[in-house]
């Protein structure tokens, strides 16, 4: 976990017991990263606060045009940096979440084979997601022979999971002394994410044996390699437990991205899902050193754009001295960042200052101080204008995300007009003049869809509050890649009922006048009587 991951309170534990104790803190960490798993963003706050020394240099990418790429999502430029490697090639659309999983996989698999020394990790962002990239990659694993053995069900505390001999497995909790049963000296350390072999799968699932990555084990994180022969040197520690006093394990081919923050490998494959945010992408896109794969679904991003507009928000954490009680909020956000939202850019520039001529101090002078104070006073200026950047793109946001939300709201009731209007007329079908008109312009509400991209994401997200719950068919046109062809097929369908109940209607009304001719054809005619002849 670095800095960047720690909130406020367990921030000022640590920092108390550190002042307490007379002891130094050096904080590394990364504020554009992941964010604090409590509340608040003491890091970031330190930083702006103090100042920090930034490193610059990218160094896991090999490859330049990565390097770049890298630098483009810390500084919130994700749509460039999805530009580039889609370019390359590694960027794979499909058309929903289950195939794109299906070819996520494929692709980590056909790696695993070809280069099975090459390190490589699977990411998501949900558990859910994880739990089915693991079992997909399990049952790889399996069709190739990889696994020995029958599988066995290990009740784990996240549930049944099948395990065997050579399956890839994941702790997930700090555990000193595992396998030392009631002596702790003699069992092996294990962290939240540490990652072994399975060897052994015995009692019926209650006991297992591991060997842990190690020293010339699968370096690299979650599915590092191919799930076997990379951990099988003597270095590496082995150990055997029960699951009943640890049962914090889960599959080890696939992790969230939260589990992957810090780790390198040569390959990584990335599920792109509407949870993910610019940190997510951050972390999930910069684990590699050779190439990424990121994956996602059409039913999810319906084109490139609404996935670099997803994977590109802004969600960085505030904290208390953000606000400080202030009367105007937004103008404290802005003034601590050296900005002014009522005041035009500065365009005075400052010079940094000359050094002066070099001479000998006297006796009666102190030395002149080294240059430090100089570059502490730059590092800060840098600071603070990536700072200023990114509230700029913070207020971008909002005001985007504002313009979306009213065009939901005119989408939701221009949805209303032209279903009202439809349905209206949708009676008498053609008989009706008004049917036609009604007709085509609910067709062309797909084609508005389209071109409201924003507004569509805002009633996918949060349709609750424009009351899509009371519209399942509007929820079902904007959840489709295909709006056009939904509300088609929702007019044809309304058509075929209405045609059928005409054709029905006008059967019974033949019935009935059938009915009425042959009852009164089936009624005694009156006889008629004749008169008196004249010739009596």
């Amino acid at each position: 976990m670095t800095a960047g991951m720690i909130g406020s309170r367990q921030m000022e534990r640590v920092l108390s017991a550190a002042s307490a104790a007379g002891a130094k803190v050096v904080l590394v960490g990364d504020p554009e990263q992941l964010q604090a798993i409590e509340a608040g963003a003491a890091f970031r706050a330190l930083s702006e606060q103090h100042g920090a020394v930034a490193i610059t240099a990218v160094r896991r990418q090999r490859e330049a045009w990565q390097r770049d790429a890298t630098r483009e999502l810390a500084t919130g430029r994700t749509a460039e940096a999805l530009a580039r490697y889609a370019g390359a090639g590694m960027v794979q659309a499909a058309g929903t979440r289950d195939v794109a999983k299906a070819a996520l996989v494929a692709g980590w698999d056909a790696v695993r084979q070809g280069s099975p020394e090459a390190s490589q990790v699977i990411l998501a962002y949900t558990r859910d997601d994880v739990r089915d990239l693991n079992e997909l990659a399990r049952e790889r694993m399996r069709a190739a022979g990889v696994l020995r053995g029958a599988d066995q069900v290990v009740q784990t505390e996240r549930g049944e999971r099948a395990f065997a001999a050579s399956d890839r497995i994941m702790f997930g909790r700090n555990e000193r002394g595992l396998g030392g049963h009631h002596d702790r000296a003699q069992g092996v350390a294990v962290k939240n994410g540490s990652l072994g072999t399975v060897l052994a799968v015995e009692a019926g699932g209650e006991r297992l044996t591991v060997r842990l990555d190690g020293a010339g084990g699968a370096a690299g994180g979650p599915g590092a390699g191919s799930g076997v022969g990379q951990e099988g040197k003597d270095a590496a520690p082995v150990v055997t437990f029960y699951v009943r006093d640890y049962g914090h394990l889960d599959h080890g081919y696939a992790a969230t991205v939260h589990k992957a923050q810090g780790v390198t490998v040569d390959r990584a494959h990335v599920l792109a899902t509407p949870h993910m945010d610019r940190h997510a992408a951050y972390v999930g896109l910069t684990r590699h050193r050779d190439g990424v794969a990121l994956h996602y679904a059409a039913e999810d991003f319906a084109d490139p754009a609404r996935l670099a507009r997803a994977l590109g928000r802004e969600r960085a954490k505030d904290t208390t001295l953000d606000y400080g009680g202030e009367a105007d909020p937004v103008r404290r956000y802005a003034e601590r960042r050296g900005l002014d939202p009522l005041r035009p850019e500065s365009e005075i520039v400052v010079q940094a200052p000359v050094p002066a001529p070099e001479r000998q101090p006297t006796p009666a002078e102190p030395p002149a101080r080294p240059a430090r104070d100089e570059e502490l006073a730059q590092a800060v200026a840098l600071g603070r204008a990536g700072f200023r950047e990114r509230f700029e793109a913070h207020r971008r946001q909002q005001a985007q995300r504002a313009a979306d939300e009213a065009g939901a709201r005119t989408l939701v009731g221009r949805w209303d007009r032209l279903l009202g209007g439809f349905r209206d007329a949708l009676p008498r079908l053609d008989a009706d003049p008004a049917y036609g008109p009604a007709r085509e312009a609910l067709l062309g509400f797909g084609q508005e869809v389209r071109g409201q991209p924003g507004a569509v994401a805002v009633l996918r997200q949060g349709g609750e509050a424009f009351g899509m719950g009371d519209r399942p068919i509007l929820a079902q046109v904007l959840a489709d890649a295909r709006p056009e062809q939904v509300v088609g097929e929702v007019v044809e369908a309304a058509e075929a009922v209405t045609r059928a109940r005409l054709q029905e209607q006008a059967q019974e009304r033949a019935a009935q006048e059938e009915a009425r001719r042959q009852e009164l054809a089936q009624r005694p005619r009156p006889v008629q009587r004749q008169g008196p002849s004249m010739g009596m």
